[in-house]
């Protein structure tokens, strides 16, 4: 067994305080932290031997930043991130120096969701028709699209913007609804470019599955249910682990899902495959994320299966071979939910009694939002959540029953005020436009200071991207 201790990784953004726990970890196995990123982050700084300060939207002075680092010091032993929006740059750095990685070329087909179904047609994997929509919508083009439909930004994140459409009628006013809104979403200004694409609806059981695989061989994977969405907007509403699916359709969805990445030319990494289970179909491509799930994905497979999927996600990154064992039967069961609203409100209040700290089914209990933050639901904006549960339990229906009986020990009471709204997500918004001058998008802010005016200093407040707030919660 090879010993990570003082091998030196570069990790390509250091997240936000809600990542600690995986640079916690990388400290752990004794790897040094060269951390590429915007700027320095104090929440983390500990853990980061090393910060290299560029732009991440700028591959070639990224590629010179590091360059230049290594003409000076040690050696680097590979890259990595967690981070969705810096795949494509991870795996252009991998090539660079030669460090274990996919082939950027590979990264780049996956990563764009129109050129993804077209790359999974070619190859042979199922894939539901798309088509981009330019500057405005071609109704005629729209005929070759079986409805109802779903449109979403091309490199989009964290399901925002994805809307379901019924029909023909509907699609001018959903695709000028995202393009006179997508700008002011907070991680916009991180991604390639702004257009829209529309793709058949696929139904179904959705599943995730992680993976982690190594020089083409399988070393581990596992199926999560996800709760349903509450369409026709696609918010994550919870999970489960492990799957309730019968045996022999896990079976069959593991196989597939290992053979879809075969052919999409995946040999290496830590991959969350977000899919559908068709009844008629079976197994169908939703997105393929090429780094580890976020949420409660490392608990899940932690506490289920007893596997570490940063700690090997590293190693593959470093191109140390991993071994995984999977037990035949998992050790616990997980069911988590978000707390949400379905309308855009102020927190007015979060209680929560002290008695769910002490209750030993507790895995996660995590709040986003503090008192008085503003709660944005679609279609007004797109926050993740309010908080999240996730407990345990020795079967499915042990661990749901503990979860509604947690959920009751957490008071959250909401202010539906249009007027007070809309000033804080003004707030909300120079926050945003503080981004996008950060990250060198005149592009985004200019539209949104078109959109709303001069808005003044940026002042922060209780981001879905801070992760504040934990430390804000009231107990009774």
């Amino acid at each position: 067994m090879i010993n990570t201790k003082g091998k030196r990784l570069l990790l390509i953004n250091a997240g936000n305080a809600r990542k600690i726990f995986i640079l916690k970890i990388l400290n752990k196995m004794g790897v040094e932290v060269v951390c590429l990123d915007r700027e320095i982050k104090p929440a983390v700084a500990q853990y980061v031997k090393e910060w290299l300060i560029a732009d991440l939207n700028n591959e070639k002075e990224c590629v010179e930043k590091v360059k230049n680092y290594l003409e000076h010091a040690d050696s680097l032993n590979g890259v990595w991130t967690f981070w969705e929006e810096c795949v494509l740059l991870s795996s252009r750095i991998a090539e660079e120096f030669g460090w274990p990685g996919l082939p950027y070329s590979v990264v780049e087909k996956i990563k764009d969701k129109h050129m993804f179904r077209e790359y999974c047609r070619e190859q042979g994997v199922p894939a539901p028709q798309s088509l981009m929509l330019g500057g405005r919508v071609v109704l005629k083009d729209l005929k070759k699209l079986k409805f109802p439909i779903i449109l979403k930004p091309v490199f989009g994140a964290s399901s925002a913007f994805v809307v379901k459409v019924n029909n023909i009628r509907g699609v001018k006013k959903v695709f000028e609804y995202i393009n006179r809104n997508v700008k002011s979403f907070w991680l916009s200004s991180e991604w390639r470019n702004l257009k829209v694409v529309a793709e058949e609806y696929v139904g179904g059981q959705e599943v995730d599955i992680d993976i982690l695989v190594q020089g083409g061989i399988l070393k581990y994977s596992a199926v999560t249910d996800n709760a349903k969405t509450n369409e026709p907007y696609f918010v994550e509403t919870g999970q489960s682990m492990p799957s309730a699916l019968n045996k022999k359709t896990q079976e069959k969805v593991l196989a597939d899902a290992f053979v879809f990445l075969k052919k999409l030319g995946v040999s290496d990494g830590c991959i969350h495959f977000e899919a559908k289970v068709h009844k008629s179909f079976g197994l169908i491509p939703i997105e393929l994320n090429l780094r580890m799930g976020g949420g409660d994905v490392y608990l899940f497979s932690k506490s289920v299966w007893g596997v570490d999927l940063v700690m090997n996600a590293v190693k593959i990154a470093l191109g140390i071979d991993i071994s995984v064992h999977k037990p035949k039967q998992p050790q616990v069961f997980l069911f988590g939910r978000q707390f949400l609203s379905l309308r855009s409100c102020i927190i007015k209040d979060i209680l929560v009694n002290k008695k769910i700290f002490k209750n030993k089914n507790l895995v996660d209990l995590y709040f986003e939002k503090k008192n008085g933050d503003v709660f944005l639901a679609p279609p007004d904006g797109y926050d993740n959540a309010i908080g999240w549960l996730t407990v345990k339990g020795r079967s499915l229906a042990d661990a749901k029953k503990n979860w509604l009986g947690m959920s009751r020990l957490v008071k959250i009471s909401k202010i539906f005020h249009p007027q007070h709204i809309h000033r804080m997500a003004l707030d909300r918004i120079k926050v945003v436009v503080y981004n996008c001058s950060h990250n060198h998008r005149p592009d985004i802010q200019d539209h949104v200071l078109t959109k709303f005016g001069p808005l003044g200093d940026p002042k922060p407040l209780g981001l879905s991207a801070s992760g504040s707030g934990q430390e804000l919660v009231k107990k009774f």
